[in-house]
């Protein structure tokens, strides 16, 4: 005790040194004018260590909240005003806030400084003392047998062995992690077809800094499924939807299986909202699995208008219409506008569980005009595909054919290779999806792969005859502190057959803009002609590097790193050619998608002036 006094006096009078300011104890502070809160210290007593929790979480238990770092520079705003009644109070939640992270003994001594303005800092000494430490963990069934936490996964129960226990023995007592792992334990019982599982827990103290710790579960019966309702499709046949679901009778009642179904049910479009939930009857084996369905409005209208750098102003309208034959098919009509594409009108027919619950069709008619700085060009045409998901939720696959008039005009390209400006194009495309990364709309982990290979020039008078393979890795991975690491790397390849004609320009692969290396203009990455013109590549190579990190509110950071290369030739990389552009990027998260700022130069082997772009959406 002598030794903690002494600590406490020494540290007191440094921060009076340094401060220069006065230290006076809560109860002799009388508040008869307005005072604000210059800042809140938390200092430890123990000597040589540092506090076990992190400022950032002790902040988030006060009442009073002093200004981020960022707000000092705002000089004309006024501080945050200080209340010595709430100061009071949040040294109470601090002790509560220690005890329920193992240290039930601490010690917190509160001071306040003066300053000039009126102004208050708040010190919080804490002394934490030692923690309370769990010696024995474990996990009692309703048969009595004891099953030790690192044994924990019982065949028996089916307890989930993919997420860890975190109260085993000799570590602290902490009250969340208990509250986490009773959850935990229930949460995979239930999961795996015990759906009246109860779990509660146990604690013995040993003596005042260790306790053990026992989870009784009560699993009750395994149940399984019989019979099925499905509520509320009043534009959609049950006999598509059971074509859709697979459920059947006799079948353990899981977690998986649910997902499974729901995920099948929002797929198709129609629904609004997918519920999924058990039915009990007396028999305690067998549970009714029941689907509430909410069906989208038969028409839906969307528009929007936005400006992007390279796209200029863009605008949208699509008209929407689901069930026309009661089969869950859905028909889009939509009309799109912007700098590159002025006119893009879309005609989409999309029919899920084709004959069979993963095999989904969609006619795609279509007409657009693209608009480039060495050509233009007008499409008409169709795109027919199916796609079929595999049993892995995260695997697919699709097939498509494309056959399209292309009309080329405006070319200021001096190609010396023929080039036809009109022309029929029939092209076979093939490809896998592989998705391991989550969230899917703003993926922080895990990876995405993505294999495709086409052959284009096959019957309808087509005159190129050409083979195209596409390969991508996107890979997703969090980092120390708030920091997220994203990856990509994409190599494509072209290459003629059949003593074809060279490959048409507007068809060739081209790097740079906004989607892939952000230090250079849109298609500047590219073989160049005599005259110092783009005329497109037959293989590239694109590599993107970003660290995200969160700013405030809804802003986030990110640094970016880009490289890549086009070359003539089929089936070339070289790493040496590669271009290299740095840069900075902010991002604004809103419901309806990121809006990004990049601004990137060329960097190493490359010189440039700094490029923006404006855009929704990230790149990858």
């Amino acid at each position: 005790m002598r030794k903690k006094i002494i600590a406490f006096l020494l540290l007191t009078i440094i921060y009076i040194s340094l401060s220069g300011t006065n230290e006076v104890n809560p109860d002799d502070f009388t508040q008869s004018e307005i005072f604000y809160l210059n800042k809140i210290n938390f200092l430890s007593l123990t000597p040589n260590k540092r506090l076990s929790l992190s400022e950032t979480k002790l902040k988030q238990q006060l009442n009073l909240k002093q200004d981020p770092f960022y707000k000092k520079f705002l000089f004309w705003q006024k501080k945050p005003v200080f209340e010595i009644n709430l100061a009071i109070q949040d040294e109470q939640n601090l002790k509560r806030f220690f005890q329920a992270n193992g240290y039930l003994y601490v010690e917190i001594t509160t001071t306040l400084s003066y300053h000039k303005k009126n102004q208050v800092t708040i010190n919080y000494y804490i002394l934490e003392n030692q923690p309370v430490m769990i010696t024995n963990s474990t996990i009692i069934l309703e048969d009595s047998q004891n099953i030790e936490i690192p044994e924990i996964i019982s065949k028996k129960r089916n307890i989930s062995k993919h997420e860890k226990i975190k109260s085993r023995p000799n570590t602290i007592f902490i009250d969340n992690n208990v509250f986490y792992d009773q959850s935990l334990i229930n949460s995979s019982l239930i999961n795996t077809g015990f759906l009246k599982a109860e779990t509660d827990f146990d604690l013995r103290i040993v003596d005042s800094l260790s306790v053990n710790l026992s989870f009784i579960v009560n699993s009750g019966n395994q149940y399984y499924t019989k019979g099925l309702v499905i509520r509320g499709n009043k534009h959609t046949s049950k006999k598509t939807l059971l074509r859709i679901l697979d459920i059947s009778d006799s079948v353990t009642y899981t977690a998986d299986l649910i997902n499974k179904n729901q995920s099948a049910l929002i797929r198709t479009g129609v629904f609004r909202s997918v519920q999924i939930y058990p039915q009990f009857t007396t028999n305690e084996d067998y549970a009714i699995p029941t689907i509430s369905l909410v069906e989208k409005a038969k028409w839906t209208l969307q528009t929007g208008i936005g400006w992007g750098s390279e796209e200029k102003i863009r605008t949208l309208m699509q008209l929407s219409h689901h069930n026309l034959l009661n089969i869950a098919d859905q028909q889009d009509i939509s009309f799109r506008s912007s700098a590159l594409e002025p006119i893009n009108i879309q005609l989409l027919w999309t029919q899920p569980a084709l004959f069979h619950r993963n095999l989904k069709l969609s006619l795609n008619p279509f007409f657009k005009r693209e608009k480039e700085e060495m050509f233009s060009l007008d499409i008409y045409g169709n795109i027919s595909s199916f796609s079929y998901n595999l049993p892995a939720p995260e695997w697919s696959a699709g097939f498509s054919h494309l056959l399209e008039q292309n009309k080329l005009q405006d070319i200021k390209v001096v190609n010396p290779e023929e080039s036809k400006s009109i022309y029929n194009q029939s092209t076979f495309y093939t490809q896998l999806d592989i998705n391991y990364s989550t969230p899917q709309n703003y993926p922080i982990k895990g990876i995405h792969l993505i294999s495709g290979g086409g052959i284009a020039g096959v019957g309808f008078n087509s005159p190129y005859d050409y083979i195209l393979l596409q390969q991508e890795i996107r890979y997703y991975q969090p980092g120390l502190w708030l920091f997220n690491y994203a990856f990509r790397v994409a190599a494509n390849t072209m290459q003629e057959i059949k003593d074809s004609p060279a490959i048409p320009i507007e068809k060739r692969l081209y790097l740079g803009g906004m989607q892939s290396v952000r230090g250079f203009n849109r298609n500047e990455l590219s073989p160049y002609n005599e005259n110092n013109q783009a005329i497109g590549g037959r293989s590239s190579l694109l590599m993107n590097l970003e660290t995200r990190f969160p700013i405030f509110t809804n802003f986030n950071g990110a640094i970016l790193i880009d490289s890549g290369q086009v070359w003539e030739k089929s089936n070339f990389y070289k790493v040496d050619d590669l271009s290299y552009s740095l840069g900075l990027g902010l991002r604004y998260i809103t419901p309806i998608g990121t809006i990004r700022a990049d601004f990137a130069k060329p960097f190493i082997n490359d010189s440039g002036s700094l490029k923006f772009y404006l855009t929704i959406g990230e790149a990858f």
